[in-house]
Formats: structure tokens, C-alpha cells, sequence
């Protein structure tokens, strides 16, 4: 008994998997057209196989009279895009048709199946034909938005009627109406003394990688040279000046024992200890400097379509200090301050380089929700 159970269980799912690739699960569902194709499917590699002769005997006649109720249907809809409709359907009925062409043993029982591709091939001209003409009113517009939505009805068309050549003229034409072309000029620094090295704005990749999308495309001046940019972003950093300056000193004493001071005038001589003073001056510093910086983004007509000013600021905090008096009476850990001298103006390319850096951070975040709202 033991030996027959695994091939009662190959018996059972050869049952299923039987009935699977017949068709008659699909029939059984009312999908008419999948039950012709996985019933051919079978007969094409089992000719004789019973059950896939009776699925394709009801389900092929069956999926022919649904389509062509779909197209009467369509053709008495006055649907605008009827004819889409067409296209889809007949494409079902040619598709059966092939399948059935190519499977001996479903034209032994199917007969002659009948082709409709020049039905299928008149329909898809007219469903272009609609498609190509909404688009020519949508363009005649010159409204951008319009154009838009006319690249969706080209390529509609385009699929419809993939070797028609006149409508890729039109997509194109389409396509440039449609899109705004932006150009991003260089970054310009009118500091005196400061210049871009070690600072990379990046803007122009920013926005291609974060903002750019199918209608919306940015440039370099140069690749766009010769043509009109819709639009233009600008973005000047105009001034680095001192906004405040704020100084503070402390004084602190300090004594320091048992310190060899001299030696004695006898043979040999002797250390003489004693206590060494000194006055700690300690200076601290505090500087912010403040980079002004304009961006705006210019229409093809001049007008102001955005205009930003950002402000960025950098403090430095400096420390160092000056004595009178002996070091050695001063604590070890303020010994450094006496190597440090008081610093140079904060109006320098470094710090240029940090408000630079604060103020791109901004200028990318405000022309990103500019472009993408």
C-alpha cells in the first residue's frame, strides 16, 4: 500500500496541472480569450489532449462573440476614443487567429479562424488620426501646460501608428513647447580677494538630480548658447563684511615657589630658590562675519519670478595671551595661550569658504521648492 501512495500523488497532480493548462479554469471565470490560449498552449504540445479540444471548441467562439459585442458597443458609444477601443479588441481577435494559424490541431477542430487585421490596422488610423488632431488644437494654444498634455496624445498616437513619421515631428515640437528650459549661471563673487577656490556650488547638478523631470530641463549657458532660456537662475554673492566685533581681556596673577632664581659666588655654586611672578593678559576675540547673498530666478521677459536674499553667518572665537613678568610662574595648561598672537582680519577666503558653503545649503533648498512646490 506503501509503495503506491507517491504514485497516487503524481496521479493527482498531473490531474491538476491537467486541468490548469487546458483552459477550463479560465473558462469556468468567463475570461474567454485566456481559456483559447492556454487550451492552444496545450494542443500545441499535446495534439490529442481531450480536454483542451473541448475547452477551445466553446471558449474560442465565445471569446470571438465578446470582442465583436465590445466593438458593436463601442462603435454605438460615440466615445471620443472609440476607436482605441477597436484596436484592442480586434488585436485580441488577430491574436487567437495567429495562435490557432500555428496549431495543426486547433484548425482541425476550429476550421479557418477569421483574421481581422485590416480592421485593426483601419482603427488604429482613425484612433491616431483623433489623437493627432486633439494635440494640434492643444499646441495652437501656446499655452505650456496645454502642450503637456498634447505629448500625451502623440504618443498615443505614436503607438497606434508607429511608422508614421509626421507625428515624431510633431512630438518634437510638442516636447519643446511643453518643457521649460532653465539656465543656470555661474555663481558670481563680486568680494574683493575672494575667489571659488575650494568651493564647488554645484547648483546646476543639484537641480538636475532633485528637480529636473520630463518638462523641465536645466542647462549651462553654453549648452543652451544661441537659444532663449525660459527662464534664468542667478546667483550673486554680493558682500562679506564684519558685523560685530566684540573684545575682552582678564588679567590674572600668578606665583610660582621654591623656582631656581640664581646661583651663589661659592665653589661649587648652589641654587638659590625662590618665587617668581608673573601677569597673565588673557585676550579673547569674538568676530561674526556676515555673506549677503541675492538669487533670482528671471522669466524669458524679465520678469522677477523669484527673488531671495539669504544672509549667512560665521563667528570665530580667538584666544590668546601676553604676559609681563616670568613664565614659569604660569600654569602649564595656559602656557599654549602665550604661543598664539592676535588674529588677522576675519574677512578671509576661509571664511568666505564656511558662509559660502551655509549659503549654497539655502540657495539649493529655496530653488527646489521653487521648482518643486
Amino acid at each position: 500500500m506503501k509503495k503506491l501512495i507517491p504514485f497516487l500523488g503524481l496521479f493527482l497532480v498531473s490531474i491538476l496541472l491537467s486541468g490548469c493548462a487546458s483552459g477550463e479554469k479560465a473558462y469556468d471565470r468567463g475570461d474567454f480569450h485566456k481559456a483559447t490560449l492556454q487550451a492552444l498552449k496545450r494542443l500545441r504540445s499535446s495534439p490529442e489532449h481531450e480536454k483542451s479540444a473541448i475547452v477551445l471548441r466553446s471558449a474560442y467562439p465565445d471569446a470571438v462573440n465578446w470582442s465583436l459585442r465590445e466593438i458593436q458597443l463601442a462603435n454605438q458609444s460615440g466615445d471620443t476614443f472609440r476607436n482605441e477601443i477597436l484596436v484592442y479588441e480586434y488585436g485580441r481577435l488577430n491574436e487567437l487567429a495567429d495562435e490557432i494559424h500555428r496549431t495543426p490541431a486547433a484548425k482541425a477542430i476550429i476550421g479557418e479562424p477569421k483574421d481581422f487585421h485590416a480592421e485593426e490596422a483601419a482603427a488604429a488610423d482613425r484612433a491616431a488620426a483623433v489623437r493627432a488632431e486633439m494635440a494640434s488644437t492643444l499646441l495652437a494654444s501656446g499655452f505650456r501646460e496645454a502642450a503637456q498634455e498634447a505629448v500625451g496624445h502623440l504618443e498615443t498616437a505614436i503607438r497606434l501608428q508607429p511608422d508614421n513619421p509626421a507625428l515624431r515631428v510633431d512630438l518634437d515640437r510638442a516636447m519643446g513647447m511643453a518643457t521649460t528650459h532653465v539656465v543656470v549661471q555661474p555663481v558670481l563673487i563680486s568680494i574683493a580677494g575672494m575667489d571659488q577656490s575650494g568651493f564647488a556650488p554645484d547648483l546646476l547638478e543639484h537641480l538636475r538630480r532633485k528637480a529636473g523631470g520630463r518638462f523641465l530641463r536645466f542647462y549651462t549657458p553654453e549648452e543652451l548658447a544661441g537659444l532663449q532660456p525660459d527662464q534664468v537662475i542667478q546667483c550673486h554673492m554680493e558682500k562679506l563684511e564684519l558685523k560685530e566685533s566684540h573684545h575682552s581681556d582678564k588679567e590674572t596673577e600668578h606665583a610660582k615657589e621654591n623656582v631656581v632664581i640664581g646661583q651663589t659666588r661659592s665653589i661649587p655654586p648652589q641654587d638659590v630658590l625662590g618665587t617668581v611672578k608673573g601677569r597673565l593678559t588673557i585676550h579673547t576675540q569674538s568676530d561674526t562675519a556676515v555673506l549677503h547673498t541675492t538669487l533670482h530666478v528671471v522669466s524669458q521677459d524679465g520678469a522677477l519670478l523669484l527673488d531671495r536674499h539669504f544672509i549667512s553667518e560665521h563667528v570665530r572665537e580667538s584666544r590668546w595671551a601676553t604676559l609681563r613678568g616670568d613664565e614659569r610662574a604660569i600654569p602649564n595648561n595656559l602656557k599654549p595661550l602665550l604661543d598664539k598672537t592676535a588674529p588677522a582680519t576675519v574677512l578671509n577666503q576661509e571664511t568666505f569658504l564656511l558662509t559660502a558653503g551655509e549659503t549654497m545649503r539655502q540657495v539649493k533648498e529655496e530653488t527646489l521648492k521653487f521648482y518643486r512646490p
